[in-house]
């Protein structure tokens, strides 16, 4: 029974996922037509169009039915544990998604968490690091690479959205070369973190 149920919310994780993947086109369609995604977002949309909400979380929602199965499959956690605590960190998500507001810049909060941030990042380099084999180096040496790449696409990311860019994007307003740049940046450190994580991860299991 448990690894039944397992396997069938990796199944409905992993078509929910793709069903969101493939859904993001039809929202790229409708921004267009609306005139950008300014004025596709506008009108507080987060709580007129609730397809589009249902959207925004579907790829969250995967991922924790998708660690939700692997828990139940592969592990001997209580069944409570198996199934609450990744729908735990999914009712966060949402709820930061839709309830946590921030008014204005809060400098304190950016300087904690990038301090928090940077901590964990350089302790998961260097765990991966004296993690990897020497008989067999290339799962922790691919996992490595990505925790790096994904780490220069958060640094990258801090430097636009942190105190000092908030408020140059405030006063100057967003240059739309910029943030073009930016984003072309950021999806190309994303693939190769991920990809490079998930080879990573991939190889350790065939060793």
């Amino acid at each position: 029974m448990r690894a039944r149920l397992g396997g069938l919310a990796l199944l409905a994780g992993v078509l929910l996922a793709l069903g969101a993947v493939l859904n993001a086109f039809q929202v790229v369609a409708e921004a267009k037509h609306a005139g950008g995604i300014s004025q596709y977002l506008g009108g507080e949309r987060w709580q007129t169009h609730p397809r589009f909400v249902v959207w925004v979380f579907s790829f969250p929602l995967a991922g924790a039915l998708v660690l939700m199965g692997a828990a139940l499959r592969r592990t001997r956690l209580p069944v409570a544990l198996a199934i609450g605590l990744p729908f735990a960190f999914y009712g966060l998500t949402v709820a930061v998604g839709l309830a946590l507001t921030f008014p204005g810049v809060v400098p304190g909060f950016f300087g904690a968490g990038g301090v928090i941030n940077a901590v964990c990042i350089l302790a998961t380099l260097y765990l991966c690091a004296a993690s990897i084999r020497r008989e067999r180096p290339w799962p922790g040496l691919l996992r490595g690479v990505g925790y790096l790449s994904l780490a220069a696409a958060a640094w990258f990311t801090c430097g636009v959205f942190s105190t000092p860019g908030a408020v140059v994007l405030v006063q100057l307003g967003p240059d739309p070369a910029v943030v073009t740049d930016l984003a072309h940046k950021l999806m190309l450190l994303w693939v190769l973190g991920w990809t490079s994580t998930a080879l990573g991860f991939a190889l350790e299991r065939r060793a």
